[in-house]
C-alpha cells in the first residue's frame, strides 16, 4: 500500500510540474510570440495604408516579428536597437508603414 501511494504521489508531482511549462527554446517559440506581441499592438490600433506603427520586442524575437508583420502588408522604415541597462532589457524598436 505504501508503495502505490508513493507512486501515485510521485505521478501527481510529475504531473503538476510539467503543466504550463515550455521547454521549447527561444529560437523555437519565436514564431508564436512574435505573432502575440503584433496582435496585441494590432489590437491597440491598426494605421490605415500609408500610416505608421512602432512595435517593440525582444531582440530575440524581432526577426519572427518582423516577417509577421511583413506578410500582413507592412513595410520596415527604421529599426532602432536599445541596448541592456542596470534597469532596462535590451528592446528593438520596429517603425513599419503600411502598404497593403
Amino acid at each position: 500500500m505504501r508503495t502505490l501511494m508513493i507512486v501515485f504521489l510521485s505521478v501527481i508531482t510529475l504531473f503538476i510540474a510539467s503543466c504550463g511549462i515550455d521547454t521549447r527554446t527561444d529560437t523555437e517559440k519565436a514564431p508564436d510570440v512574435a505573432i502575440m506581441i503584433n496582435d496585441r499592438s494590432l489590437e491597440k490600433a491598426t494605421p490605415d495604408i500609408g500610416g505608421i506603427k512602432l512595435v517593440r520586442y525582444n531582440p530575440k524575437f524581432a526577426e519572427a516579428g518582423i516577417a509577421d508583420m511583413e506578410s500582413r502588408g507592412y513595410k520596415v522604415k527604421q529599426i532602432t536597437d536599445v541596448p541592456s541597462t542596470s534597469f532596462q532589457q535590451p528592446l528593438t524598436t520596429v517603425m513599419y508603414e503600411r502598404v497593403k
